[in-house]
C-alpha cells in the first residue's frame, strides 16, 4: 500500500531514538500510525533500523503483529507507515501483577508467545523484546508486537546495532561464544515477565557497567520470593525462560506457548 502525503497529528509512543505519531492522510480520510526518529535528522544508522524493520514487516502477515504499510522519506527524516492501533504499552497497562489482574496477564503473554511463534515458524528472530514491544488494547482484549528495528532472518547474520539492555539475552552480550537464535527471543520475554510480575527490572539496580557481566552469571530468585500473588509452577516457567545456557531454556516459543495454555487452564480451574 503506498501513502502519497500525510499529516503528523499527535505524539502517541516514545522509546529509545524514535515517536510514533497518530497520523492523517492530507484528505483526511485515513488515519495511520508514523514511526521515526526523534531528531529531524535522521542518522544513517537510525534510518537503517526503520528500513530493516519496514524490510521485515513487509513479509509478515499475523493478527497480533503491527502491519507496516510503507516507508516515505520526508526531508531528511525516514518514516515507516502502520497500520492505525488503539492501544497503551504493557508497562501502562500492567503496573504489577496480583491475583486480580494475573488470568489477564496470561491471556496477553499467550497472544505474545502465538506472535512470536509465527515469527520463529517463518525463520524470523526479533532480537529486541523489552517493555516497549507491545501494545495493548484493553477493551478488545487485543495486541500488536511491534518494534522490529533490530529484527533478522534465521541464517543471516545479527545486525549490529548497538542495543544493550536489560532484556539482553547473554548471547547478545557478544561475551560469550554462542549464536544468537531464537532462544534470545524466549530469554528477553522472561526477563519481561519477571519484571511485571516481580515488580522491577532484574539487575537494574546493578551499576550499569557490570549489566552484561551479571546478565551472563547472576542468576535470579524465583519470581514468587517477591510476589505471593504468583504461583510456584509460573515462577518455574519463567526462571526455564531465562535459562543462561540455551540449550536448558525453552526448545521453542511453542512449547512455552502449551505451558501457559495448560497453566491457564488450571488457573481457571482454581
Amino acid at each position: 500500500m503506498s501513502i502519497k502525503d500525510f499529516k503528523l497529528e499527535t505524539l502517541k509512543y516514545s522509546y529509545s531514538n524514535f515517536n510514533i505519531y497518530n497520523t492523517v492522510t492530507s484528505d483526511l480520510k485515513n488515519k495511520f500510525l508514523a514511526k521515526t526518529t526523534k531528531e529531524i535528522h535522521s542518522l544513517q544508522s537510525e534510518s537503517n533500523e526503520l528500513i530493516n524493520e519496514f524490510n521485515i514487516l513487509s513479509k509478515c502477515d499475523h493478527k497480533y503483529i503491527l502491519k507496516a504499510l510503507d516507508k516515505k522519506k520526508v526531508g531528511n527524516r525516514l518514516f515507516v507507515i502502520f497500520e492505525e492501533y488503539e492501544g497503551i504499552s504493557l508497562k501502562e497497562n500492567f503496573k504489577y501483577v496480583n491475583k486480580e489482574n494475573l488470568n489477564e496477564f496470561i491471556s496477553i503473554a499467550i497472544k505474545f508467545c502465538e506472535a512470536l511463534d509465527y515469527l520463529h515458524k517463518n525463520g524470523i528472530i526479533h532480537n529486541n523484546i523489552d517493555a516497549d514491544s507491545i501494545l495493548i488494547n484493553k477493551k478488545l482484549h487485543d495486541i500488536r508486537l511491534l518494534n522490529f528495528n533490530y529484527s533478522f532472518n534465521k541464517g543471516y547474520s545479527c545486525p549490529s546495532f548497538n542495543n544493550k539492555s536489560f532484556y539482553n539475552s547473554p548471547e547478545q552480550t557478544n561475551r560469550i561464544n554462542m549464536e544468537v537464535d531464537y532462544k534470545t527471543d524466549i530469554f528477553s520475554l522472561g526477563i519481561l515477565f519477571y519484571e511485571l510480575l516481580a515488580g522491577f527490572i532484574p539487575y537494574s539496580k546493578e551499576k550499569k557497567d557490570s549489566l552484561s557481566y551479571n546478565i551472563i552469571a547472576k542468576d535470579l530468585p524465583l519470581v514468587s520470593n517477591f510476589n505471593n500473588d504468583i504461583p510456584k509452577v509460573l515462577s518455574l516457567i519463567i526462571n526455564k525462560m531465562i535459562e543462561k545456557n540455551p540449550i536448558d531454556r525453552y526448545d521453542s516459543i511453542f512449547s512455552l506457548l502449551l505451558d501457559l495454555k495448560k497453566f491457564k487452564k488450571d488457573l481457571i480451574i482454581i
